[in-house]
């Protein structure tokens, strides 16, 4: 009386207190109600162990709703540990006295084969039992089956029907699956706006898949409504499916468009709180696209990397893919390809074929790992063998760098048809043979026009290229000045390559006047960027540029041997010459001498020529004739003759 407010006024906790009293004395029904009031804390706190203390006591008295809510809690894990086989135990049991509750329950774990063999025929035969008990979910159940033909004839009107009757009993799912029937027409005719009027009433009492069907149609090419799609994906969110706004960043960002129904910044704060609040890794991996593609924004690595950090940080494997590219490229933060390299090992393990293609690339070349040709081949041809889409293009790009031993099919070929297809990767590639005379006939306008098609997907590497070519070509189709803004432009970004290639052109011999104050100030920023790959060599040429200036000669040596200490062999040789011929610092031979082995033990020809000079004059320690002999004949003897010019000058 007090629980359902008939001759007395509502009072749970009254209620409750009669409740309690009658349980204490055995009665069956009572002690569920205080398991009930206990479950869904009504009037006290939910307390699950408490729930399901008393649903046992009326179990194990024979009360049917009690067996049939303790197999509920041990479904889901609530009060005890998940126990599949306990639940069914349960069910069976209440089931057999035909609690409608246990018949529905028992029918699902049939279907779905848990704690008991599945049976798709006997959870048909126990959705229709469970109907037949009043039990409106087990219509959307059983009309899933006729629609999948599952243990049933396959018949879609009959599914129909049973939606229907769901949907007319105020069921949201089964509002929605009527919905779905209607949008394609199976098992009555097609007809868009019934499906949409079901999915509206859906959407407004409260389910985020009537939305997400709203969305499905207005996205189509049938009724194609961009605005009325965002809508939908924004109500569906606001019913607290984080995933509707990840479709609703993906749709615009490929539509190119601002949102319309919320503001850019808005859509920005409620992706933050669905990845923060809700841990949602989708949610994280939508804003690293959001700051990556700068599709309402403008590009921001760094926030781009954290989002992806946090990713992989919760396990996507995805993320760590991601992550991996960003630490190789220095996207957002200093280069570590080592650990690049990890990410993509543990991300390949998780099964993701994309880390595994990264990796085999990172071993074939050795970055961030001990190089390993074979694992790298191997694992591209097993890639190739499942049909990757960009293996076949990733081996023949080794192939023509000269890593990996020729195929039975045409490298050149394959990259074409690649960048043929619109590949920004095959394009840089195509642009690079043309550019450089390797298997096509050098052919530097070719060279151009290949690099600005993947310049305008996007690759940095492309307008970096682009720009050398066009100044080193002196071509006219686009001035000089355009190509210098164009690397410019990347300095600002902080494109390592463009400040490196910048500091060569002012320095001697390079295409711009000689500068070597702007190349010192190119070359430190440089150094400063985190993103550079060779950190010793821009050490190199900034020692070199300070060592052409006759200021800062003792930063110059410091920096040239820090260089030679990271097993750069040219900044070895120059500290050798300086030492030897006295350039800006005092003459040792001793040194000189040092600095030249380290260097020519590094592949140094130009290293190994001056040291067998010295080792044949007794200069820096004692004649050595057959020694530098040997070393003179490790020089290729074409080389010989340009190495005794070049030191005589």
């Amino acid at each position: 009386m007090y629980e359902n407010g008939r001759d007395f006024d509502k009072n749970d906790a009254q209620a409750y207190y009669w409740f309690r009293r009658a349980a204490a004395q055995g009665d069956s029904e009572a002690m569920f109600s205080v398991g009930f009031y206990a479950y869904y804390g009504r009037w006290l706190r939910a307390d699950f162990r408490e729930a399901m203390s008393w649903f046992r006591r009326g179990a194990e008295a024979g009360h049917s709703s009690s067996q049939a809510y303790l197999g509920v809690m041990y479904s889901l894990g609530q009060g005890a540990a998940r126990d599949d086989a306990e639940a069914v135990a349960w069910f069976e049991r209440a089931a057999r006295s035909g609690n409608a509750v246990a018949l529905y329950n028992l029918a699902v774990m049939v279907e779905r084969g848990r704690g008991i063999p599945q049976d798709a025929k006997r959870a048909a035969t126990l959705y229709q039992q469970a109907i037949a008990g009043g039990m409106s979910m087990a219509l959307i159940n059983l009309g899933y089956l006729h629609e999948q033909g599952s243990g049933v004839a396959k018949n879609e009107g009959r599914a129909v029907e049973l939606y229907a009757r769901a949907a007319d009993l105020h069921l949201p799912m089964g509002m929605t699956n009527l919905a779905a029937m209607y949008e394609h027409g199976s098992g009555v005719a097609r007809n868009l706006d019934k499906a949409i009027s079901l999915n509206t009433k859906a959407g407004a009492a409260g389910s985020s898949r009537g939305y997400w069907g709203l969305y499905r149609i207005y996205n189509s090419k049938e009724r194609r409504d961009l605005a009325l799609a965002e809508d939908a994906l924004v109500k569906a969110s606001e019913l607290g499916d984080s995933s509707a706004l990840v479709e609703l960043v993906s749709m615009l960002g490929a539509e190119r468009q601002q949102p319309r129904v919320l503001r850019s910044s808005e859509l920005l704060v409620r992706l933050e709180r669905a990845a923060r609040l809700e841990t949602s890794v989708a949610a994280m991996m939508a804003l690293a696209d959001y700051y990556d593609r700068g599709w309402f924004t403008p590009v921001d690595r760094l926030q781009a990397r954290k989002w992806l950090e946090f990713a992989a940080e919760s396990g996507s494997d995805m993320g760590r893919w991601h992550l991996g590219r960003y630490l190789v490229q220095g996207w957002g933060g200093p280069i570590d390809k080592r650990r690049a390299a990890e990410l993509w090992r543990a991300s390949e393990l998780a099964g993701n074929d994309d880390a595994k293609l990264s990796l085999a690339g990172a071993l074939v070349s050795g970055d961030g790992v001990a190089r390993d040709v074979s694992g790298g081949e191997r694992k591209l041809r097993e890639l190739i063998e499942k049909g990757h889409p960009r293996a076949k293009l990733i081996y023949a790009h080794f192939v023509v760098v000269g890593m990996l031993s020729e195929p039975s099919w045409d490298v050149v070929d394959e990259i074409r048809s690649k960048a043929d297809a619109g590949d920004g990767f095959a394009q840089c590639d195509i642009g690079f043979l043309y550019e450089s005379g390797t298997r096509l006939p050098k052919d530097l306008k070719a060279a151009r026009e290949w690099y600005a098609r993947a310049a305008n997907l996007g690759f940095e590497w492309a307008v970096f290229r682009q720009a050398v070519v066009e100044l080193e070509s002196g071509s006219q189709t686009i001035r000089g000045d355009v190509a210098l803004a164009r690397l410019q432009e990347l300095d600002r970004a902080g494109h390592c390559g463009a400040q490196v290639y910048l500091a060569s052109a002012y320095m001697p011999g390079g295409p711009f006047p000689t500068d070597t104050e702007m190349a010192e100030s190119m070359l430190r920023r440089a150094k400063a960027n985190l993103s550079c790959e060779d950190p010793p060599r821009v050490t190199l040429l900034l020692g070199a540029v300070l060592l052409l200036e006759a200021r800062a000669r003792p930063e110059a040596i410091r920096l040239l041997e820090d260089a030679a200490t990271s097993g750069v062999p040219e900044a070895s040789f120059l500290l050798g010459s300086a030492y030897e011929f006295g350039y800006k610092v005092e003459v040792n031979p001793f040194k000189a001498r040092e600095q030249y082995k380290r260097a020519s033990e590094r592949g140094s020809h130009a290293a190994a020529y001056s040291l067998a000079q010295m080792m044949m004059r007794g200069v820096g320690g004692p004649v050595d004739v057959v020694g530098a002999s040997r070393l003179l004949g490790t020089i290729p003897a074409e080389k010989l003759q340009d190495l005794a010019k070049s030191r005589a000058h």
